[in-house]
């Protein structure tokens, strides 16, 4: 048995190998625990720039044919402040709404949707960070059998 074999299974060496083991189940159960958070999308569609939430509804069609629409409310939301958010799908179902800063690291805020109608979800969104931001809403979408990452530009208020 060779020095570094020797060695793992000394005293320290399964010490090490334990610890390397607990924090390999701690890391298995938090992504069980809280799958939200693992990004899984085969599919990101181009980001729509030209998007105005203060006139409506922004609309993407997937190569499939699905149609994804978004609206938020107020139209340029608020750091810490809640604002609503409705999706419109036909052809396939939303999973979930992503806000990110855009060609930043800042995070990642997310919001659950409940369908409210044919082809219509609602929810409840929150921006984590502070101040005014080019942001990204990234629809979620599941459409024959796959899932789609359509994102939309937006950009946030001061929260002053």
């Amino acid at each position: 048995m060779n020095a570094v074999c020797a060695s793992l299974f000394s005293g320290q060496g399964r010490a090490m190998l334990a610890g390397l083991a607990l924090g390999v189940a701690v890391v298995a159960g938090l992504l069980t625990a809280f799958p939200i958070v693992v990004r899984t999308a085969d599919n990101t569609m181009p980001l729509v720039s030209a998007c105005d939430f203060a006139r409506g509804e922004c609309q993407q069609t997937l190569p499939d044919g699905t149609e994804v629409g978004l609206r938020l409310n107020p139209a340029r939301p608020a750091a810490l402040r809640p604002f609503q958010v409705e999706v419109r799908v036909f052809g396939g179902k939303p999973v979930r709404v992503e806000y990110a800063v855009r060609n930043a690291d800042g995070g990642l805020d997310q919001s659950r949707l409940e369908r409210v109608g044919p082809g219509r979800w609602q929810g409840k969104g929150m921006l984590s960070w502070c101040g005014t931001a080019d942001m990204a809403a990234t629809v979620l979408v599941t459409s024959l059998g796959k899932e789609w990452r359509v994102p939309f530009a937006f950009d946030t208020e001061s929260s002053r």
